[in-house]
């Protein structure tokens, strides 16, 4: 028996899958029949597929990207070439600007995919790194540039008595005890690279005040992404 959350995950795939599928076709097909309508008096079609796939980058599996750049590519130079007489004058040759333009396109589309494949290769890293922080024996938590939570280990969920990562700033949950007035500065200093050594700092619970934790933060980089981590070891009670 399937459970719920498996049905539901399954049906977002399918969803999503036809979306990588429907909309990039829609907005060739809408992109061609303008071109063709005549409507406009330059080509369409290369502007939007460059535009596309530079946002198409941002979410399509670089597998599909690259399927999707190919036909992209394919269109905007059977469309260039067939309307090369629209810009045809005396004074320039329509075939060297057939190319050149497919050129520039067929960069933009490599670089798209390019980011598409870091991007997913910074995912796969970032689970591994969950991955292994979820086989510590001690709190762990990660959290970003801009101070957000975006993983608590099950050692750390125990503590706040939570079951999943809350959607909070990091601040929401801890006090630095040792850079009071400044928590927020240091913190942006680590996660920018300001401060680039690991800190050892101490961090009590909002929640319980007796509580103070030594803890270890350092920045992790991902890509364009940082992300810093907190190791909490053993709560000593103050008065």
């Amino acid at each position: 028996m399937q459970t719920l959350h498996e049905i539901l995950c399954r049906e977002s795939r399918n969803k999503l899958q036809r979306a990588y599928l429907i909309y990039p076709m829609l907005i060739l097909v809408f992109s061609i029949a303008v071109d063709y309508s005549r409507f406009l008096n330059f080509s369409l079609v290369p502007i939007i597929c460059v535009l596309s796939l530079v946002i198409f980058s941002l979410y399509l599996p670089s597998r599909q990207l690259i399927i999707w750049t190919v036909i992209y590519m394919l269109a905007i130079t059977v469309t260039l070439w067939i309307q090369r007489d629209r810009w045809a004058t005396p004074y320039n040759n329509a075939e060297a600007l057939v190319i050149t333009r497919v050129i520039v396109a067929s960069s933009a589309g490599t670089i798209a995919c390019m980011y598409a494949m870091r991007r997913e290769r910074d995912d796969v890293t970032y689970l591994s790194i969950i991955h292994l922080l979820e086989q510590f024996s001690i709190p762990a938590t990660l959290s970003d540039s801009d101070g957000w939570l975006t993983h608590m280990n099950s050692e750390a969920l125990k503590i706040f008595g939570e079951n999943t990562t809350p959607d909070a700033p990091f601040y929401e949950y801890f006090s630095d005890t040792t850079n009071k007035g400044k928590s927020i500065q240091y913190y942006m200093n680590l996660a920018s690279g300001a401060t680039m050594e690991p800190q050892r700092i101490g961090l009590s619970l909002i929640s319980k005040h007796h509580l103070v934790y030594s803890a270890t933060m350092m920045r992790i980089t991902l890509g364009a992404r940082n992300l810093v981590l907190t190791l909490l070891d053993a709560p000593e009670k103050q008065p």
